[in-house]
């Protein structure tokens, strides 16, 4: 994330929008409705925060799609960054367009899911 360094002096950052892959999903049952998320992108990882509402609106995004945009809040606790999700958008279907641009060596990584 393009927002790290600048996070040192800040807790919370304005509204911010990123996109990558889900690698990851938690959903731990000491978390009641709670679902967290691992979005890789070009630059790396980055933890996602998604509350029992927002899942709500946005479950078939969250749970079953693979390539998605996430429009949140950037926050941070000590040395942990993370974005609480407000809006989730499905971009999985530009990775067939992907998928073509790529070698046949590599492959689009499924989402390894939780609780």
């Amino acid at each position: 994330m393009h927002y790290r360094s600048r996070l040192t002096f800040r807790e919370a950052w304005p509204p911010s929008a990123l996109a990558g892959l889900i690698t990851c999903r938690q959903r731990p049952s000491s978390s009641v409705g709670v679902v967290f998320l691992l979005l890789e992108d070009e630059t790396g990882n980055s933890n996602i925060v998604v509350w029992k509402a927002v899942l709500d609106s946005y479950r078939a995004e969250i749970l079953q799609r693979q390539l998605v945009r996430i429009k949140g809040i950037v926050e941070r606790e000590g040395e942990v960054i993370h974005v609480v999700a407000g809006q989730v958008a499905d971009f999985s279907q530009k990775l067939a367009t992907i998928a073509t641009r790529k070698s046949h060596s590599q492959k689009i990584v499924q989402a390894r899911n939780f609780r």
